[in-house]
Parts: structure tokens; C-alpha cells; sequence
């Protein structure tokens, strides 16, 4: 895509890497940006404890947390993300929100590091231990063994995939690394064994776009959504009871009392330990279009803005920058067609993707 840009072939594309965005900030006619986006990226574990083919220790909210000490979120968004990262805490967004924040941050008293000896103490501590001595730890006898699921997707996903397999190797356990497919991924997540909800999977990376209202993302982690937009199946009662409270308290002052404390929940029991806030790096022509719009105004994304169906408006407000004349005419003739064309196919695409999935390419 991005020799494509800039050879003019196409006239934008989302997705980029650091070096890539960095390359075509360069380039004359071309405009690069790099967006806080209100998302996050993730490690998801399989947390299911009915019927699964997942390692029955995830099941385990002291192992979870546990491994939060073997993560080098500072590392990630260095290395993995060139620096168009932050290190993340919560599903919600830090620096996003006003009036009121609805993020939460962990006291310095409460807030993972990183730090091996801590999460190996943790493990020893949680029943996991290395018996035989042999560097690997068991359970039940048996050595733990955790399949560790990157993006083919995702580059990025995929370089986060080998620091955490080294930093969990170090702790002793044993991993499986593998790339796979978003399609066959979320069959994975998703299977069932004669009909019924069976998920096959330990670890995976992925993130998600938030929507501006928080309630959606805490949504996801309700036992109503295991089997349907939850990923992790992962279920709480404390945090259901907290969930439909937080759904009919009206004044903002006190519904984020109670959402602090659904937070609170969720970083304790790592349903999901929140790697990186990342940012969306963009590309588009600025020489042949003019009339670009981000969403939110200003400060979000030009070309796919997450937020359903938000970005098809965005391309109605573009057109050619070249005069009245007979070929502008019939360029703007071209574009109402290619316009009507992508709007339509940009429906079809937000109904058929399951999740808010980041980060997306335009190919999708």
C-alpha cells in the first residue's frame, strides 16, 4: 500500500508502520499523521470455566495476574511500536476522556511493573511451581504449556508476540508461539463441540476501538457475551451487579464512582493484561484531494474512523483539487460514483466485521 501511495496509485492507507510512516512524511503531496485513538491493544486469555480446550491454569485469576509482572510495557510501545504507543493499564483510554475521565489509574501501590522475580514469586505463591526442576513449571504434574496466538495481520502484534514469549520462558513456562489468520483465530475462540460453546485457544493477541461511550466496552466482559462479543469468556459476579448499576446511574459524578471500581475488577483478574494505547498512523493524497474531515473533529482518523459507519460521511466532503474545466468534471463525475460505490461497500463491510477490531488496513 504504501508504494502504491506514493506512486499514486491509490490515495490513502491506514495501518502503517513506524518506518513507513516516518518514510512518507517525506514525500511531497502526502500527508501522514499519527492519531490518538480511544482504543487499546491487548493479551486476551481464554478464561472460560465451562467446557474448554484451553489450559485449565488460565482459569486461574492469581495466575493472570501473576503474569502482569512479566510484561515490559515500556519495551512493547518502544520496540514494538516505535514509539506510537503508550504503556496501557484499563480498557479504558487514558488522557481521552473529560468531564469526566472515566480511566482509572492503578495507585502506585496497586500498579503492575515489570518485574520477573515478582511474577515468579507470584506464580510460587499462586500453587505453580517448577517441582522437578527441569525450568518449567506444572501443574498437576504436568508441565505448563500455553499457546501464544499473533496477528499474520499484524506486524506489530507479531513482534509483541516474541518479547512476551521470551519474558514467560523466563519465568518458567512453556510457550507455543504461532501467527494465524483473524478469520481463524476468532473460529478458535468461538468453537463449539456438539453445539455447544468449546473454546480452543490459551493466549492471543488483538485490541479493540472504543466507542465514545464507555458502557460498550465494559459490555464485553458480561457473562450475557461469552460465546457472542466476548473474546476472553470471562465472567464475574460482582462485576455483573456493577455493570447493570453503572448502566441506570444517570449523574456522570457518580456512575464513574462505579465504573472505577468495574476497572479495579478487571485489573485485578486480567481477564486481559492491556499492553499499549496506540495510536492509528494514516496516509492519504493531499496534492489531487482536498476536504479531508477526522472524526472526532480535528483530533481522529481521516480515512477509517472507528466508529460505525462515521467515515463513509467523511468521504462525501472529498473532491479533486484540479479547476472547472472538462477533466475536473469529469473527475468529479468519476468520484460520486467511486464515492457512492465505496459508501455502499463500506455498509456492507461494518454489518459482516464482528468486532471493533484494531488496528484495520483499508484492504478490508
Amino acid at each position: 500500500m504504501v508504494q502504491d501511495l506514493k506512486a499514486g496509485t491509490i490515495d490513502g492507507a491506514t495501518g502503517l508502520l513506524d518506518a513507513q510512516y516516518r518514510q512518507l512524511k517525506t514525500v511531497p503531496g502526502i500527508e501522514a499523521r499519527t492519531v490518538h485513538a480511544n482504543g487499546f491493544d491487548e493479551l486476551g486469555f481464554n478464561c472460560y470455566t465451562g467446557p474448554s480446550r484451553g489450559n485449565p491454569v488460565l482459569k486461574d485469576w492469581k495466575f493472570r495476574q501473576a503474569l502482569n509482572w512479566a510484561v515490559d510495557k515500556d519495551k512493547i510501545c518502544a520496540l514494538a511500536y516505535g514509539g506510537h504507543a503508550v504503556p496501557a493499564t484499563t480498557v479504558i483510554t487514558a488522557d481521552y476522556y473529560t468531564d469526566p475521565d472515566w480511566h482509572w489509574q492503578p495507585p502506585a501501590d496497586v500498579k503492575y511493573g515489570f518485574d520477573l522475580e515478582k511474577a515468579k514469586q507470584a506464580l510460587d505463591a499462586a500453587g505453580y511451581k517448577d517441582a522437578n526442576g527441569d525450568g518449567i513449571r506444572e501443574y498437576k504434574g504436568k508441565p505448563i504449556e500455553l499457546r501464544l496466538w499473533a496477528r499474520s495481520e499484524s506486524q506489530i502484534s507479531q513482534n509483541v508476540s516474541k518479547l512476551l514469549a521470551g519474558w514467560f520462558k523466563d519465568i518458567g513456562l512453556k510457550i507455543k508461539l504461532q501467527t494465524m489468520d483473524d478469520g481463524s483465530l476468532n473460529d478458535r475462540m468461538y468453537d463449539t463441540v456438539d453445539g455447544e460453546f468449546n473454546p480452543d485457544y490459551d493466549m492471543f493477541l488483538w485490541g479493540w476501538y472504543s466507542d465514545l461511550d464507555p458502557g460498550s466496552i465494559f459490555s464485553y466482559f458480561t457473562k450475557a457475551q461469552i460465546g457472542n462479543w466476548s473474546d476472553c469468556a470471562w465472567s464475574n459476579a460482582e462485576y455483573e451487579k456493577l455493570y447493570n448499576e453503572q448502566a441506570k446511574t444517570i449523574d456522570p459524578t457518580a456512575r464513574k464512582v462505579i465504573i472505577d471500581q468495574m476497572q479495579q475488577i478487571l485489573y485485578k483478574e486480567s481477564p486481559y493484561i492491556v499492553t499499549a494505547y496506540s495510536n492509528d498512523l494514516e496516509a492519504y493524497n493531499v496534492a489531487k484531494w482536498r476536504g479531508y474531515a477526522a472524526s472526532p473533529a480535528e483530533v481522529g482518523n481521516v480515512l477509517f474512523p472507528p466508529y460505525g459507519n462515521a467515515g463513509s460521511e467523511n468521504f462525501l466532503l472529498i473532491e479533486p483539487k484540479s479547476g472547472g474545466d472538462e477533466t475536473a468534471g469529469k473527475s468529479s463525475a468519476t468520484l460520486v460514483i467511486v464515492i457512492a460505490a465505496a459508501v455502499a461497500a463500506l455498509i456492507v463491510i461494518v454489518l459482516l466485521v464482528v468486532r471493533a477490531r484494531r488496528p484495520r488496513s483499508m484492504e478490508e
